[in-house]
């Protein structure tokens, strides 16, 4: 291609076009008028419009003084970030777009190398950036574009409809370095664009390339490449629009051959961006693959996607997933492929259940493939060694088949603690919840380090995909206890208990084990002055509802540290013993009281309405939804219709709260369950607890003192943390805010507490009040 080609827009040198200094230097030149690479938004809209809508984080990537991004924030897309590693032009564009779109943002970066987390957009637009970097086919071009594409990859969320726009005039060495970056779990389709009236006669049009994350049942490297050309015979360009054409089938005849291949052995290649679900990891291991990304959504529930089969997996040994990274992960790998087995009990963590975990996971692995696998329930496994030796036959026919053959070339990875260990105190099967374990197991404790393991009790619903619904640390059961037990008649159950030194250990609530938990705890200092002034008034110590009881953790912490009346609910019988008879909770009838009772939430909120009794200072809702296939999985969408919500309005104080702990995977869905709250309660704030899929809600009935003092600061978080301390047993009460260190547990939540803005007024509005 020519320098004519671009309407004497080139500089001398394409290698310019990479430069910092030319395109300073060009749009300063250009003074404020802008410059619109390839035409307008009024071209590109058709085409891309349908595919943005609901799309909230943007990249604009090389964003010049282009007038797309306003153009596009005008049309409803207002989650835009854009970039570009001019200064002047950032900055210019900065003050221009301030005051009319102020949710816009700009920053001055590389887009080659960006700053930004992995995952952290769903949609980047691209308007002849890749062009510029590849302007000549040379070697050094093709880096600069593979790197591009490559960081584009890396960037946009791992999940089905995240997608790249490209538009550029489709050189051949440009649409073979697109294609080829683009072959795992992409569908590309090319288009024309109507033409700009200065470009309508030349014979190098811009297309618009949309690189689409693939529905992942298509998702290997046989997805054609689609081409909408229309009637192009007679076009200006009709040899260009021929060229691409030839390099598309050309691709799409490679895909062709991997996918016969791919048949016949579905590991034999990589595949990055794929992931793979093998419920029996065997031999033949690989017939049953499950690709679960189709219905990764689906398949999330309470705190992440676990990998064992849904009922626990007992008849395998092992469960597996397979995933080969991409990008910038694939290109610094220094292995082709690696086992990395989960210790026991940790199965269900959010690095190792999630998606996103595991992807962060294998991208820590430094292997282009990475093969996560799961000892499963049901089974002993002795140590170490003697399940590497089990295991190496069983993968080998998972590595890429240019290793298989070699000693030692897959090599079986874990964390510090080793694969773990694991006791299981109870199975059973609830007519409400079905299965349920409970089971202790060593875990990192989150405030020591990789060597500082702790015991860990958990209760498991697994016919809810291994829903962890409660944890809490273990301690050393002391002696005294066990006298005071067997004087209490239980002689022959307390030593048969104390029996092994596993046996031995008993939940200690001092630190909540859920970071969920402590999020809910931390939320309370929204109310802690009001708590405060009304037990310094005698006017009791504070009363809690918690629908949700679990094992008990939170309600016997709210009773034991603050000495707060609990009174829980739940809808299981099952759910109330186990938390009594493995968890420690014990009901106490004295003030403090701490009380579990069986019984549906929804209609025990009803009652207190009904009764008008605005006397709970705290609501909480903890319930499980059990259905994995829907978006929100906790709480069930009984608890967010507007009946409970103004029925939990009218029986909470002046000044209470509603706490809701949210576990959902759509955005939508969340800010629906947000714009219910905000419909009926005149504040709504949210905790992301970090490291966790649970987002906890608190919603007041009125403005609190409290709402201006949250600016996110660790100042502002300490003085939150001290009105919790306030309301501690005695023990704790010579803490005060010069004391409580910066990153003390409760602090470092406090200080992601935000109040929400509203959602969307037409979501609320509806004819409808608020419930005051």
């Amino acid at each position: 291609m020519s320098k004519s080609d671009f309407s004497g827009l080139l500089p001398d040198s394409f290698e310019e076009f990479r430069s910092v200094e030319f395109w300073d230097g060009f749009f300063k030149a250009r003074g404020n008028k802008a410059f619109e690479w390839y035409g307008e938004w009024k071209q590109l809209r058709p085409l891309m419009l349908p595919l943005l809508k609901g799309h909230k984080d943007i990249l604009v990537i090389g964003c010049g003084n282009s007038d797309l991004s306003a153009d596009m924030y005008d049309d409803g897309c207002t989650g835009v970030t854009n970039i570009d590693f001019s200064k002047g032009v950032i900055k210019e564009m900065m003050l221009k777009n301030l005051r009319q779109r102020p949710l816009m943002k700009w920053q001055v970066m590389d887009m080659t190398q960006t700053k930004f987390a992995d995952g952290s957009f769903s949609a980047i637009v691209d308007k002849g950036g890749l062009d510029a970097l590849m302007g000549e086919d040379t070697p050094g071009a093709d880096e600069a574009g593979a790197k591009l594409l490559a960081e584009v990859a890396r960037l946009l969320e791992a999940r089905k409809g995240s997608v790249y726009f490209c538009v550029t005039l489709a050189q051949s060495h440009v649409s073979r370095r697109l294609l080829a970056a683009f072959s795992g779990p992409w569908h590309v389709k090319l288009q024309r664009l109507p033409p700009t009236p200065d470009m309508a006669g030349s014979p190098l049009q811009p297309l618009l390339v949309t690189v689409e994350r693939a529905d992942l049942a298509h998702a290997d490297a046989s997805v054609p490449t689609e081409v909408c050309f229309g009637e192009a015979s007679s076009a200006p360009n009709g040899e260009q629009l021929q060229d691409v054409r030839q390099i598309v089938q050309e691709s799409n005849a490679l895909r062709s051959r991997a996918r016969e291949q791919d048949e016949a052995d579905p590991f034999a290649r990589l595949h990055p961006g794929r992931r793979l679900f093998l419920p029996s990891l065997a031999q033949e291991g690989s017939e049953s693959a499950q690709d679960t990304d189709q219905d990764e959504e689906a398949s999330t529930s309470g705190r992440g996607n676990p990998l064992d089969a849904p009922l626990g997996g007992e008849k395998a040994r092992y469960s597996a997933v397979v995933l080969d990274v991409e990008g910038i992960a694939a290109d610094g790998a220094l292995r082709e492929c690696c086992v990395f087995v989960v210790p026991q009990g940790r199965e269900t963590e959010w690095i190792f259940s999630h998606p996103d975990g595991q992807w962060a996971v294998a991208r820590d692995c430094l292997s282009r493939r990475v093969i996560l696998v799961v000892l499963n329930r049901g089974h002993d496994f002795i140590a170490s060694k003697a399940v590497q030796t089990e295991l190496s036959p069983l993968v080998r026919q998972l590595a890429p088949s240019h290793v298989r053959g070699i000693e030692k070339a897959v090599q079986i990875l874990t964390t510090e603690e080793g694969i773990g260990e694991r006791h299981i105190r109870e199975d059973v099967v609830s007519p409400v919840s079905g299965r349920i374990v409970v089971e202790d197991t060593r875990v990192p404790h989150p405030e020591g380090g990789p060597d500082d393991l702790h015991w860990v009790r958990r209760m498991v619903f697994l016919s809810t995909r291994g829903l962890t619904q409660s944890e809490a640390y273990l301690t050393q059961r002391r002696p005294e206890a066990l006298d005071k037990q067997a004087k209490a008649g239980s002689a022959k159950k307390a030593r048969r208990k104390a029996a092994k030194g596993k046996d031995a250990m008993v939940p200690h609530y001092e630190v909540l084990a859920c970071e969920y938990h402590v999020s809910i705890v931390a939320g309370l200092s929204l109310i802690g002055d009001t708590l405060s002034k009304q037990r310094r008034a005698g006017k009791g110590l504070g009363s809690v509802l918690v629908i949700g009881l679990g094992g008990g953790a939170l309600p016997i912490y709210l009773h034991d540290v603050f000495s707060f009346n609990v009174e829980c609910i739940d809808l299981d019988e099952t759910v109330i013993r186990l938390a009594k008879e493995h968890f420690g909770f014990e009901e106490s009838m004295e003030e403090p009281k701490l009380e579990a009772r069986l019984g549906d939430g929804l209609e025990a909120v009803a009652e207190r309405s009904r009764a008008q009794e605005s006397s709970l200072d705290v609501l909480v809702v903890d319930a499980s939804g059990g259905d994995p296939s829907q978006a929100m999985t906790c709480p069930p969408a009984a608890f967010l219709d507007r009946e409970f919500l103004a029925n939990a309005h009218r029986s909470l104080a002046q000044e209470g709260l509603l706490v809701v702990n949210c576990v959902c995977r759509s955005a939508p869905v969340f800010n629906s369950a947000v714009a219910s709250l905000q419909a009926v309660f005149e504040d709504v704030y949210e905790l992301d607890a970090e490291g966790d899929v649970n987002r906890v809600l608190f919603a007041t009935k009125q403005q609190l003192p409290s709402r201006s003092q949250l600016d996110g600061t660790p100042q502002a978080a300490v003085q939150a943390c001290s009105r919790l301390v306030g309301l501690t047993r005695a023990a704790d009460q010579h803490r005060t805010p010069s004391s409580i260190p910066a990153d003390d547990p409760l602090v470092m939540q406090l200080s992601r507490l935000r109040l929400l803005d509203a959602v969307s007024s037409n979501m609320q509005s509806n004819g409808q009040a608020r419930g005051h």
